[in-house]
């Protein structure tokens, strides 16, 4: 719209230009409060215990993919129950 030019970096807004401020910035956009830690699980932000890497250079702890993958299956199986059950209730 009309006013969106502050939204996206332009000269209107209330701070003052975001190149004055810093932010959008390469500088401000890898300080080291954007970075994790290169052992750190991408899930956790942790180090990590046993790593390993996607093909892509994603790094993640086994263990907290394993406990996931459970986590997620038992998930799937209660929505399946209450679907179940949901289903014999309408017949």
């Amino acid at each position: 719209g009309r006013h969106s030019s502050g939204l996206l970096g332009g000269h209107n807004t209330a701070g003052g230009n975001f190149v004055d401020t810093g932010w959008g910035s390469h500088k401000r956009t890898l300080d080291s409060d954007a970075m994790k830690d290169l052992d750190a699980c991408s899930l956790t932000l942790v180090p990590c215990v046993d790593p390993v890497i996607t093909p892509k250079g994603v790094v993640y702890d086994k263990q907290v993919i394993y406990q996931y993958i459970l986590d997620r299956k038992a998930e799937i199986e209660r929505e399946l129950r209450a679907w179940t059950a949901q289903q014999e209730a309408e017949a």
